[in-house]
Parts: structure tokens; C-alpha cells; sequence
């Protein structure tokens, strides 16, 4: 039998130069890029059952008012959780009376300017469209001015839950 004679071969060097080129040109777009979705992203505050209860005021003078917009199948509720229902905008053309929210909700901010949160109740069934048009209405107005519209800021912490049943 013949033996091979086996030669010993030197470690190769591995060129990385490529793929430092690419990680030098790929990091700082996946960067930007980072940076564009996280300003369309809306940070809402969903309510949960296990809310702490050292949180909540023990005084009935200290309980803060909330406002609370429901959104139904065939209505939309504007009220607090003090006084109760405070208008009603029932459906027209089988559409939202988001203009009248919009307004409503103006005056609102007018009595209470340092007031941020509302919650909004959302019944089963709604569709997508409709929740995402109130919280726009509720996060911020559009107010012609001349020939020119403002944006006017209105209650931008939303927390969002389920409406409870008709009574």
C-alpha cells in the first residue's frame, strides 16, 4: 500500500472587508428607517383588570373626572364618569357625526385645558375605520384659519377598552 503523503495546509485568512463594506452602508439605513416607523406608531393606554389600587384616590373630591366616548353600531356618546351622558350623536347617512365630536370635544378641552386622557369604549362589531377616525377626532382638531388649516391638540392620551352593555 501506498501512502499519501499528506501536506499541512496553513489556516486561511478570512477577507471581511466585503462584509464590513455592506454592515458600514446597511446599518445606518435600517437606522432611519427605525427611526420613521416609531413616530407613525400611536401609544395608547389600555385599561386592565389588575390596576393598582394604591393609585386610586380615597377622597370623592380628589376622584378625577373622565371623559368617555362610546362608540355603538347606531350611536356615538360623548359623557364623564361623574355626570353621565353628555350628548348623544346618533348615526347620519349611516356615518359617524365625527365634525359634532370634533366640535364637542373642542369646547371641552376650552373648560378643562389641562386635562390630556379619555377613554375611548368601543362596542363589538365596529369596524377599524371608524375607531381609528374617533381616536384622530379626539387626538387633535383641524381648525380653518383663512385660507390655511391648524392642527389643534385635544386629548392625545387615549386609553381604549370595550363599551359596557346597553342598560
Amino acid at each position: 500500500m501506498r501512502k499519501r503523503m499528506r501536506t499541512k495546509s496553513k489556516p486561511v485568512d478570512l477577507d471581511v472587508t466585503a462584509f464590513m463594506n455592506l454592515m458600514v452602508i446597511l446599518v445606518p439605513c435600517l437606522l432611519s428607517l427605525a427611526v420613521f416607523t416609531h413616530i407613525s406608531i400611536l401609544q395608547l393606554n389600555i385599561p386592565g383588570a389588575s390596576a393598582p389600587s394604591a393609585a386610586q384616590p380615597k377622597q370623592p373630591s380628589e376622584v378625577p373626572e373622565v371623559i368617555e366616548v362610546t362608540l355603538r353600531k347606531d350611536l356615538l356618546t360623548v359623557g364623564t364618569s361623574i355626570q353621565g351622558i353628555l350628548h348623544r350623536f346618533p348615526l347620519i347617512d349611516g356615518k359617524y357625526d365625527f365634525a359634532g365630536l370634533s366640535r364637542l370635544m373642542q369646547n371641552m378641552k376650552d373648560r378643562a385645558q389641562d386635562k390630556k386622557d379619555v377613554s375611548l369604549l368601543v362596542e363589538q362589531d365596529i369596524p377599524y375605520e371608524s375607531v381609528v377616525h374617533a381616536m384622530d377626532t379626539l387626538r387633535m382638531a383641524k381648525i380653518g384659519v383663512g385660507f390655511s388649516t391648524v392642527k389643534r391638540e385635544l386629548f392625545p392620551d387615549i386609553a381604549i377598552g370595550d363599551a359596557p352593555p346597553r342598560q
